[in-house]
């Protein structure tokens, strides 16, 4: 059996100017085959919505659970804006084509907290990260050797919350990596300025020779940044030998951690917690109030639109909106408004 100790060097840094609603539309590519065009086509959108959705919560970091990974098409459905089609080619029994799936945010946001599931949208600085794999006493950073770099590299949850730069070739020299720098947690804290990132998580794979399948163990202690003072251990077994499934399997715990990590990072934020603000608007009519509502709906991050008053032509609504009032601000004069601040209240005019 083998047994594996797996160490990471990783490099982080956070900053809110990196920071991004993470709805974004997912592109499916899809080729079904059933009795006629007609279900081939059904059961390829069921497919591609499925795959939208569970690379959604897989991004916010709700994967873990079964309750929202298997919602019902039609919960899906209720939460899909709109879906795109390209490249689309229907034959007897086949369909082919490229799928956009554009989910609401708004929805999704209602939907997780209804179900009382606490889920990140903010996108963090990339994350730099140096893997070594150590086998018969010999540490491989650069070498083609390195498989845990490889399972790292194909796993696709690099591109999630915290996304995530491979440290290769010029990167690696450029650092200076070696086993003396390691030891050195100063000078790797001052290599990784390079990049504008702080922080450091020492950690190594190792390959231990033994007779019963593969154990690996995940372990790393951090030195500054946002991990400053965790370590974390964790082991894996199984009796398959085949290395690169297990390491593929701890790829996928180890990007999730990282998500949690970032989780436990912002939960205290001001910049990630749900405030309110009163907001006064100019309407005309009731059509022109129904118009207002949908237009203050769509504005980024606000989650509730409640309508106060209504008085003179005058409307007075309550928002629910997530973050600071700074980037509320900056979203409404983004539509074109002029917003004033009088007792607490934003008199909200078109320029």
């Amino acid at each position: 059996m083998k047994k594996f100790i797996f160490v990471f060097i990783i490099i982080a840094c956070f900053n809110s100017s990196f920071a991004g609603v993470l709805f974004k539309p997912k592109v499916v590519s899809v080729n079904e085959t059933a009795e006629n065009v007609v279900n081939a086509k059904k059961i390829a959108f069921s497919k591609a919505k499925k795959t939208a959705w569970l690379d959604l919560v897989g991004m916010v970091g709700v994967a873990d659970r079964n309750d929202i990974v298997n919602i019902s098409e039609n919960d899906m459905d209720s939460m899909i804006e709109n879906i795109d089609i390209s490249g689309e080619k229907a034959r007897a029994k086949r369909y082919i084509a490229n799928i956009t799936v554009y989910f609401n945010p708004n929805k999704i946001r209602s939907y997780f907290r209804n179900n009382n599931i606490n889920f990140l949208e903010e996108i963090g600085f990339p994350v730099l990260v140096v893997p070594i794999y150590e086998q018969d006493g010999i540490s491989y950073i650069y070498e083609q050797a390195n498989i845990w770099e490889k399972a790292l590299f194909d796993n696709p949850k690099k591109g999630g919350l915290l996304p995530v730069v491979l440290a290769q070739g010029g990167v690696k020299n450029s650092l200076n990596i070696d086993s003396s720098i390691i030891k050195n947690h100063k000078k790797l804290i001052n290599a990784s300025k390079l990049y504008g990132v702080e922080g450091v998580v020492i950690a190594k794979v190792s390959l231990i020779p033994s007779n019963f399948g593969l154990h690996m163990k995940l372990q790393y202690n951090s030195v500054g940044g946002f991990l400053e003072n965790k370590s974390l251990e964790q082991s894996f077994k199984s009796k398959d030998i085949d290395k690169a499934k297990l390491l593929k399997r701890i790829s996928n715990v180890f990007y999730s951690g990282l998500e949690k990590m970032w989780q436990e990072k912002i939960k205290h934020n001001k910049e990630f917690s749900l405030n309110t603000q009163i907001v006064v608007l100019p309407t005309k009519n009731q059509q022109d109030l129904e118009r207002l509502k949908l237009e203050l709906s769509d504005i980024e991050n606000i989650e509730k639109v409640e309508l106060i008053s209504l008085n003179g032509g005058l409307a007075e609504f309550k928002l629910t909106f997530l973050g600071v009032l700074k980037k509320l601000k900056i979203a409404f004069e983004r539509l074109g408004y002029i917003v004033n601040n009088k007792h607490d209240k934003w008199i909200i005019r078109l320029t």
